[in-house]
């Protein structure tokens, strides 16, 4: 793969063990940092072997002990970060490589005391300290000065973080006469342990960390809101995904939401705290009303989500009296207007039997609606807010897309439908209910007939009013 992306032996032969790092390894370095971005994550993981003590493993001993059988090879390494500096690149091999600088990560291995510096482009955003960050890089474009390195970003900077990395080994060298091993990877994988308001690390980063998800990643979708599922989505999307596959890990998170349900947001809090919700478990009610099959087309991706489809649920979410107006982009004068029920995808590994069965009966004309009406309860990761054409942003133009929040569910519970009772106690109620009418209906035809006799007796002996002047006689004897 490093071949026909152009890094050969001559690239690779200025990496010489046990020397410092300089200029010529930080080319090169540069180089296939460069490249990384063109090997996908799928074929990273197919070629990376783990590093432990176990026998099935290498162990990083044996790695600095044999350096060259091991070169150019990808490691997984388990541990934890603890310090980061930035690495200008000279600006002759910047030009052509794209980019100034990277990072060094230096990392202490769980099971081995020989230190570990990554060499990176990927870091999680909240590692840094905020004079790195974005707001100070605006004010030095502001002024038109050159963009010169900043002295506070030539200083490393100490974190305590604990990470997963797949990394390409490069080389040996001593640093403060400890032997040290050199590695550049494609990002560091970060996987916090606990809930941390100063770095925004909320429960649900935790739990899904605990089964390997990368919260750095959240950084990548925060980016593309208000775009349709794309590239950059796409890493963080199937990791969630694969982590909810029928599972140990998945039977540990539904016990935990068992225990502490998900909070049951507003549809316009994903809306308004879009960056503060996404990543974090919550809980949806609505109407099912369509079910489509989604295929995964890339073969390396199936491969390694081990499944070729996923499925996509079209929910209707009741909104109450609210009339809700969403506008995809600032230009955007008039937006859509949605009242009482507004709608949210939900992608799942499986479908639960009864939606099965009822897109079943849909399909084969046995249930003769036209749309699914199945009530349901959903948990699961709010990912992002995406945009995609619908039926109702057809009828004003290819232009407008619908914005709509789009969840990865962890659970699905159907809501039964009410049935009649069969049981013995409705059978002995519906027949007393009978009993009742026909005892009813006996009196009152008995009443009915006995008043038709007595009228028939008495007839020839009632008083009888030949002339209607005998009422005045009577008002007059008053």
């Amino acid at each position: 793969i490093l071949e026909i992306s152009g890094i050969g032996p001559s690239e690779l032969r200025f990496l010489i063990d046990l020397d410092p790092v300089v200029g010529k390894d930080v080319d090169t370095i540069g180089k296939l940092l460069a490249v990384f971005p063109k090997i996908s994550e799928s074929d990273i993981q197919r070629l990376t072997k783990p590093t432990t003590n176990a026998d099935s493993a290498i162990s990083l001993d044996i790695l600095a002990s044999d350096i060259d059988r091991h070169r150019i090879k990808f490691f997984t390494i388990r541990g934890r970060a603890t310090s980061v500096k930035r690495q200008y690149i000279i600006p002759e091999a910047a030009r052509l490589i794209g980019f100034n600088s990277f990072f060094w990560v230096t990392i202490k291995a769980t099971d081995s005391d020989i230190p570990i510096r990554i060499a990176t482009r990927k870091l999680p955003i909240a590692w840094f300290p905020d004079s790195w960050k974005r707001p100070a890089a605006v004010v030095v474009a502001a002024t038109k000065d050159p963009p010169a390195p900043q002295i506070d970003q030539q200083v490393p900077f100490e974190i305590d973080e604990p990470i997963l990395v797949d990394g390409l080994l490069l080389k040996t060298t001593v640093e403060n006469e400890q032997l040290e091993l050199i590695m550049a990877a494609s990002r560091v994988k970060w996987l916090p342990s606990n809930v941390s308001t100063e770095q925004h690390v909320h429960s649900s980063m935790v739990l899904l960390s605990q089964h390997g998800f990368d919260s750095g990643l959240l950084d990548e979708i925060r980016r593309t809101n208000k775009l349709a599922l794309g590239h950059n989505d796409r890493e963080a999307f199937y990791q969630i995904l694969k982590i909810f596959q029928p599972s140990s890990a998945l039977d540990s998170i539904q016990q935990v939401h068992r225990q502490s349900p998900p909070p049951t947001p507003k549809i316009v809090d994903y809306f308004n705290d879009t960056h503060t919700l996404q990543g974090q478990f919550v809980t949806i009610h609505g109407d099912v009303r369509q079910i489509s099959r989604i295929a995964i087309v890339n073969s390396k991706m199936q491969q390694r989500f081990g499944s070729d489809h996923y499925w996509q649920l079209d929910l209707s979410i009741p909104i109450g009296k609210h009339r809700i107006r969403v506008k995809t982009t600032d230009a955007d004068q008039n937006g859509i207007i949605f009242q009482n029920r507004f709608p949210l995808q939900v992608c799942v590994n499986h479908l639960p039997p009864e939606l099965q069965q009822a897109m079943n009966e849909l399909r084969q004309g046995i249930d003769e609606r036209k749309l699914l009406r199945e009530k349901v309860t959903v948990q699961g990761i709010f990912f992002k807010l995406w945009s995609y054409q619908s039926a109702l942003t057809m009828r004003d133009g290819p232009e407008r897309e619908q914005l709509s929040p789009l969840i990865i569910g962890s659970a699905i519970r159907i809501h039964s439908k009410p049935v009649a009772d069969h049981s013995r106690h409705g059978i002995y109620v519906a027949i007393a209910f009978i009993g009742a009418l026909l005892v009813i209906t006996f009196f009152l035809i008995r009443v009915g007939k006995a008043d038709r006799q007595a009228k028939k007796r008495t007839a020839q002996t009632r008083h009888r009013l030949d002339d209607l002047n005998e009422l005045t006689d009577i008002s007059t004897h008053e």
